[in-house]
Protein backbone atom coordinates (compact mmCIF):
# COMPACT_ATOMS: atom_id res chain seq x y z
CA UNK A 1 0.00 0.00 0.00
CA UNK A 2 1.46 3.35 -1.01
CA UNK A 3 2.12 5.91 1.66
CA UNK A 4 1.10 9.52 1.41
CA UNK A 5 3.58 12.01 0.00
CA UNK A 6 5.53 14.18 2.44
CA UNK A 7 3.75 17.27 3.66
CA UNK A 8 4.96 20.78 2.94
CA UNK A 9 6.05 21.14 6.57
CA UNK A 10 8.19 18.01 6.42
CA UNK A 11 9.80 19.13 3.16
CA UNK A 12 10.50 22.55 4.68
CA UNK A 13 12.19 20.99 7.73
CA UNK A 14 14.39 18.85 5.51
CA UNK A 15 15.36 21.74 3.27
CA UNK A 16 16.02 23.92 6.31
CA UNK A 17 18.30 21.33 7.89
CA UNK A 18 20.19 20.80 4.64
CA UNK A 19 20.63 24.56 4.25
CA UNK A 20 22.02 24.87 7.78
CA UNK A 21 24.45 22.02 7.15
CA UNK A 22 25.54 23.50 3.81
CA UNK A 23 26.24 26.95 5.28
CA UNK A 24 27.39 26.18 8.83
CA UNK A 25 28.15 22.44 8.89
CA UNK A 26 26.44 19.70 10.95
CA UNK A 27 25.80 20.45 14.65
CA UNK A 28 26.95 24.04 14.27
CA UNK A 29 26.70 26.69 16.99
CA UNK A 30 23.96 28.37 14.98
CA UNK A 31 21.89 25.18 14.83
CA UNK A 32 22.34 24.59 18.57
CA UNK A 33 21.15 28.13 19.27
CA UNK A 34 18.01 27.50 17.25
CA UNK A 35 17.37 24.31 19.23
CA UNK A 36 17.95 26.15 22.51
CA UNK A 37 15.46 28.86 21.49
CA UNK A 38 12.91 26.24 20.54
CA UNK A 39 13.23 24.53 23.91
CA UNK A 40 13.70 27.35 26.44
CA UNK A 41 14.52 26.34 30.01
CA UNK A 42 12.40 27.83 32.76
CA UNK A 43 14.20 27.75 36.10
CA UNK A 44 12.39 27.86 39.45
CA UNK A 45 14.12 28.39 42.79
CA UNK A 46 13.32 27.12 46.25
CA UNK A 47 15.18 28.14 49.41
CA UNK A 48 15.72 25.41 51.99
CA UNK A 49 17.50 25.42 55.33
CA UNK A 50 21.15 25.87 54.41
CA UNK A 51 20.82 25.38 50.65
CA UNK A 52 18.84 26.36 47.57
CA UNK A 53 17.31 24.14 44.87
CA UNK A 54 17.02 25.39 41.27
CA UNK A 55 14.89 23.24 38.99
CA UNK A 56 14.40 23.37 35.22
CA UNK A 57 12.94 21.01 32.65
CA UNK A 58 16.21 19.11 32.25
CA UNK A 59 18.39 20.34 35.07
CA UNK A 60 18.58 20.33 38.86
CA UNK A 61 21.02 22.51 40.79
CA UNK A 62 21.67 22.21 44.52
CA UNK A 63 23.52 25.22 45.92
CA UNK A 64 24.70 25.16 49.55
CA UNK A 65 24.87 28.52 51.31
CA UNK A 66 28.61 28.02 51.74
CA UNK A 67 30.25 26.30 48.77
CA UNK A 68 33.56 24.47 49.06
CA UNK A 69 35.42 22.90 46.15
CA UNK A 70 34.57 22.23 42.53
CA UNK A 71 30.94 21.51 41.48
CA UNK A 72 29.73 17.94 41.25
CA UNK A 73 28.47 17.44 37.67
CA UNK A 74 26.05 14.55 37.19
CA UNK A 75 25.30 13.83 33.53
CA UNK A 76 22.34 11.52 32.85
CA UNK A 77 22.21 9.62 29.57
CA UNK A 78 19.22 7.36 29.10
CA UNK A 79 15.47 7.12 29.02
CA UNK A 80 12.26 7.44 30.99
CA UNK A 81 13.63 6.14 34.29
CA UNK A 82 16.36 8.77 34.76
CA UNK A 83 14.19 11.87 35.44
CA UNK A 84 13.29 10.30 38.79
CA UNK A 85 16.72 11.50 39.94
CA UNK A 86 15.56 15.10 39.73
CA UNK A 87 14.22 14.37 43.23
CA UNK A 88 17.83 14.28 44.48
CA UNK A 89 17.71 17.87 45.74
CA UNK A 90 16.38 17.26 49.25
CA UNK A 91 18.30 13.97 49.45
CA UNK A 92 21.69 15.64 48.95
CA UNK A 93 21.08 19.27 49.84
CA UNK A 94 21.31 19.19 53.63
CA UNK A 95 24.81 17.65 53.59
CA UNK A 96 26.06 19.32 50.40
CA UNK A 97 29.31 21.27 50.63
CA UNK A 98 29.61 22.08 46.93
CA UNK A 99 27.26 22.86 44.09
CA UNK A 100 25.59 19.80 42.56
CA UNK A 101 24.36 19.98 38.96
CA UNK A 102 22.21 17.15 37.61
CA UNK A 103 21.58 17.35 33.86
CA UNK A 104 19.54 15.19 31.50
CA UNK A 105 20.02 16.02 27.83
CA UNK A 106 16.98 17.26 25.91
CA UNK A 107 17.60 14.74 23.17
CA UNK A 108 15.69 11.42 23.11
CA UNK A 109 18.67 9.45 24.37
CA UNK A 110 16.77 6.21 24.98
CA UNK A 111 17.23 5.49 21.26
CA UNK A 112 20.97 6.17 21.58
CA UNK A 113 21.85 4.51 24.87
CA UNK A 114 22.45 0.87 23.99
CA UNK A 115 26.09 0.08 24.72
CA UNK A 116 27.00 -0.91 21.16
CA UNK A 117 25.40 2.23 19.73
CA UNK A 118 27.56 4.38 21.98
CA UNK A 119 30.75 2.43 21.37
CA UNK A 120 30.41 2.98 17.63
CA UNK A 121 30.58 6.76 18.21
CA UNK A 122 34.26 6.26 19.13
CA UNK A 123 34.91 5.32 15.49
CA UNK A 124 34.37 8.54 13.53
CA UNK A 125 32.09 8.19 10.52
CA UNK A 126 32.37 10.60 7.58
CA UNK A 127 29.38 12.99 7.59
CA UNK A 128 28.59 12.00 4.01
CA UNK A 129 28.07 8.39 5.19
CA UNK A 130 25.43 9.20 7.79
CA UNK A 131 23.86 12.39 6.46
CA UNK A 132 21.00 10.75 4.57
CA UNK A 133 20.18 8.52 7.54
CA UNK A 134 20.09 11.49 9.91
CA UNK A 135 17.99 13.45 7.45
CA UNK A 136 15.42 10.76 6.68
CA UNK A 137 15.07 9.46 10.25
CA UNK A 138 15.17 12.97 11.72
CA UNK A 139 17.97 11.97 14.09
CA UNK A 140 19.96 14.49 16.07
CA UNK A 141 23.17 15.71 14.41
CA UNK A 142 25.01 14.38 17.49
CA UNK A 143 23.63 10.84 17.07
CA UNK A 144 26.95 9.47 15.79
CA UNK A 145 29.17 11.70 17.94
CA UNK A 146 30.85 10.63 21.22
CA UNK A 147 28.83 13.00 23.42
CA UNK A 148 28.74 10.45 26.25
CA UNK A 149 32.54 10.28 26.44
CA UNK A 150 33.26 14.00 26.48
CA UNK A 151 34.72 15.21 29.81
CA UNK A 152 32.27 18.12 30.08
CA UNK A 153 28.59 18.78 29.44
CA UNK A 154 26.86 21.98 28.45
CA UNK A 155 23.58 22.72 30.23
CA UNK A 156 22.56 25.03 27.35
CA UNK A 157 21.56 27.54 30.04
CA UNK A 158 23.62 30.72 29.90
CA UNK A 159 23.48 31.33 33.64
CA UNK A 160 24.88 27.86 34.38
CA UNK A 161 27.22 27.07 31.49
CA UNK A 162 29.49 24.03 31.30
CA UNK A 163 30.51 21.50 33.96
CA UNK A 164 32.98 18.66 34.21
CA UNK A 165 31.40 15.20 34.33
CA UNK A 166 31.98 13.85 37.81
CA UNK A 167 29.31 11.18 37.41
CA UNK A 168 27.65 9.62 34.36
CA UNK A 169 24.29 7.98 35.02
CA UNK A 170 23.11 5.33 32.54
CA UNK A 171 19.94 3.33 32.16
CA UNK A 172 20.27 -0.43 31.91
CA UNK A 173 16.85 -0.94 30.34
CA UNK A 174 17.90 0.14 26.83
CA UNK A 175 20.26 -2.84 26.58
CA UNK A 176 17.39 -5.15 27.49
CA UNK A 177 14.60 -3.93 25.25
CA UNK A 178 15.90 -1.90 22.29
CA UNK A 179 16.46 -3.57 18.88
CA UNK A 180 18.91 -2.05 16.40
CA UNK A 181 19.43 -2.13 12.63
CA UNK A 182 22.69 -2.24 10.67
CA UNK A 183 23.45 -0.35 7.47
CA UNK A 184 24.13 -3.01 4.86
CA UNK A 185 26.94 -1.16 3.13
CA UNK A 186 28.62 1.00 5.79
CA UNK A 187 27.97 -1.18 8.83
CA UNK A 188 26.83 1.46 11.32
CA UNK A 189 23.95 0.81 13.72
CA UNK A 190 20.78 2.81 14.32
CA UNK A 191 17.74 2.53 16.56
CA UNK A 192 14.97 4.38 14.70
CA UNK A 193 12.37 3.48 17.33
CA UNK A 194 8.89 2.09 16.87
CA UNK A 195 7.36 5.54 16.54
CA UNK A 196 9.35 6.20 13.35
CA UNK A 197 9.07 2.68 11.96
CA UNK A 198 5.30 2.45 12.45
CA UNK A 199 4.30 5.81 11.00
CA UNK A 200 1.67 5.42 8.31
CA UNK A 201 0.23 8.93 8.22
CA UNK A 202 1.27 11.90 6.12
CA UNK A 203 4.41 12.48 8.19
CA UNK A 204 6.07 9.53 6.46
CA UNK A 205 7.68 10.35 3.15
CA UNK A 206 6.54 8.05 0.37
CA UNK A 207 9.93 6.46 -0.15
CA UNK A 208 11.27 6.43 3.43
CA UNK A 209 10.26 2.87 4.30
CA UNK A 210 11.41 1.49 0.97
CA UNK A 211 14.74 3.26 1.47
CA UNK A 212 15.04 1.83 4.99
CA UNK A 213 14.34 -1.76 3.89
CA UNK A 214 16.82 -1.44 1.05
CA UNK A 215 19.65 -0.07 3.16
CA UNK A 216 19.24 -1.64 6.61
CA UNK A 217 18.99 -5.11 8.10
CA UNK A 218 17.64 -6.03 11.49
CA UNK A 219 20.21 -6.99 14.13
CA UNK A 220 17.66 -7.37 16.90
CA UNK A 221 18.08 -7.14 20.62
CA UNK A 222 21.28 -7.61 22.56
CA UNK A 223 22.23 -10.98 24.03
CA UNK A 224 23.34 -11.25 27.65
CA UNK A 225 26.86 -12.23 26.57
CA UNK A 226 27.11 -9.22 24.27
CA UNK A 227 25.84 -7.02 27.08
CA UNK A 228 28.58 -8.22 29.43
CA UNK A 229 31.27 -7.50 26.87
CA UNK A 230 29.99 -4.22 25.44
CA UNK A 231 28.87 -2.69 28.72
CA UNK A 232 32.20 -3.43 30.40
CA UNK A 233 33.96 -1.72 27.48
CA UNK A 234 31.55 1.21 27.63
CA UNK A 235 32.23 1.81 31.34
CA UNK A 236 35.98 1.51 30.79
CA UNK A 237 35.89 4.11 28.02
CA UNK A 238 33.83 6.52 30.16
CA UNK A 239 36.38 6.19 32.96
CA UNK A 240 39.29 6.76 30.58
CA UNK A 241 37.89 9.55 28.40
CA UNK A 242 35.52 11.46 30.69
CA UNK A 243 37.20 10.65 34.01
CA UNK A 244 33.78 10.08 35.58
CA UNK A 245 32.26 7.57 37.96
CA UNK A 246 29.40 5.54 36.47
CA UNK A 247 26.01 4.88 38.03
CA UNK A 248 23.54 2.52 36.35
CA UNK A 249 19.83 2.20 37.04
CA UNK A 250 18.76 -1.42 36.76
CA UNK A 251 15.35 -2.49 35.47
CA UNK A 252 12.29 -3.76 37.28
CA UNK A 253 12.23 -7.54 36.89
CA UNK A 254 8.48 -8.05 37.33
CA UNK A 255 5.62 -6.85 35.17
CA UNK A 256 3.17 -4.40 36.80
CA UNK A 257 -0.39 -5.71 36.66
CA UNK A 258 0.58 -9.23 35.61
CA UNK A 259 -0.73 -12.22 37.58
CA UNK A 260 1.51 -14.79 35.95
CA UNK A 261 3.60 -16.87 38.30
CA UNK A 262 4.71 -19.74 36.07
CA UNK A 263 6.57 -19.17 32.78
CA UNK A 264 7.37 -22.74 31.78
CA UNK A 265 4.86 -22.75 28.92
CA UNK A 266 5.89 -19.34 27.56
CA UNK A 267 8.67 -18.92 25.04
CA UNK A 268 11.20 -16.22 25.99
CA UNK A 269 9.05 -14.20 28.43
CA UNK A 270 10.13 -10.59 28.90
CA UNK A 271 10.27 -10.96 32.67
CA UNK A 272 12.83 -13.77 32.40
CA UNK A 273 14.93 -11.72 29.98
CA UNK A 274 14.98 -8.77 32.37
CA UNK A 275 15.96 -11.06 35.23
CA UNK A 276 18.87 -12.47 33.21
CA UNK A 277 20.18 -8.95 32.53
CA UNK A 278 19.59 -8.01 36.16
CA UNK A 279 21.84 -10.83 37.36
CA UNK A 280 24.44 -10.14 34.66
CA UNK A 281 24.64 -6.50 35.70
CA UNK A 282 25.07 -7.41 39.36
CA UNK A 283 27.94 -9.76 38.46
CA UNK A 284 29.55 -7.23 36.12
CA UNK A 285 29.46 -4.18 38.40
CA UNK A 286 32.44 -5.00 40.68
CA UNK A 287 34.48 -6.23 37.72
CA UNK A 288 33.86 -3.24 35.44
CA UNK A 289 33.80 -0.67 38.23
CA UNK A 290 30.33 0.88 38.19
CA UNK A 291 27.67 1.43 40.84
CA UNK A 292 24.11 0.10 40.63
CA UNK A 293 21.06 2.08 41.69
CA UNK A 294 18.78 -0.80 42.60
CA UNK A 295 15.51 0.46 41.13
CA UNK A 296 14.17 -3.09 41.09
CA UNK A 297 14.28 -3.46 44.88
CA UNK A 298 13.06 0.08 45.54
CA UNK A 299 9.97 -0.32 43.37
CA UNK A 300 9.11 -3.72 44.82
CA UNK A 301 9.24 -2.23 48.31
CA UNK A 302 7.20 0.86 47.47
CA UNK A 303 4.64 -0.97 45.30
CA UNK A 304 4.17 -1.15 41.55
CA UNK A 305 0.37 -1.19 41.22
CA UNK A 306 0.36 2.38 39.90
CA UNK A 307 2.91 1.81 37.12
CA UNK A 308 2.03 1.75 33.42
CA UNK A 309 4.82 -0.72 32.69
CA UNK A 310 8.19 -1.75 34.04
CA UNK A 311 10.02 1.41 32.90
CA UNK A 312 7.52 4.23 33.61
CA UNK A 313 7.17 5.09 37.29
CA UNK A 314 4.45 7.08 39.07
CA UNK A 315 5.61 10.37 40.64
CA UNK A 316 5.39 8.76 44.09
CA UNK A 317 8.35 6.51 43.16
CA UNK A 318 10.71 9.38 42.36
CA UNK A 319 11.66 10.19 45.95
CA UNK A 320 12.55 6.61 47.05
CA UNK A 321 14.54 6.04 43.83
CA UNK A 322 16.40 9.32 44.38
CA UNK A 323 17.04 8.33 48.00
CA UNK A 324 18.64 5.08 46.80
CA UNK A 325 20.79 7.00 44.29
CA UNK A 326 21.86 9.42 47.04
CA UNK A 327 22.83 6.49 49.26
CA UNK A 328 24.94 5.02 46.44
CA UNK A 329 26.67 8.39 45.86
CA UNK A 330 27.45 8.76 49.55
CA UNK A 331 28.66 5.17 50.00
CA UNK A 332 30.97 5.61 47.00
CA UNK A 333 32.38 8.81 48.49
CA UNK A 334 31.14 10.87 45.57
CA UNK A 335 28.63 13.12 47.36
Amino acid sequence: MATAPPTLGRRARRLGRRALWTVFGPDSKFERRLIARRYPSKITYEQRDGYRIATGKNVLVVEPDHEEGEPLGIFMFGGCDLPSLFALGPQLGAAARRRIVVYHARQPVISMSRADLQLQTLRPLPPATTRETIDRMELLPSYFKPVLFEPEFDTRIRALGTFAKSVVVLTGAANVIRPVYRHKEDGFLVDPGGRWLNRVDDRMAADDMAWFKTNFERVGRMSVDQFRQDFATLVSEIHARAGAEVLVLNALTVEPGSREHNYQLRKSPEVMRRLEFHLAMAELAPQAGFHIVDVDTVLKRTGISGQYDFAHFPPSANEPIAAEAARVLRDAGIA
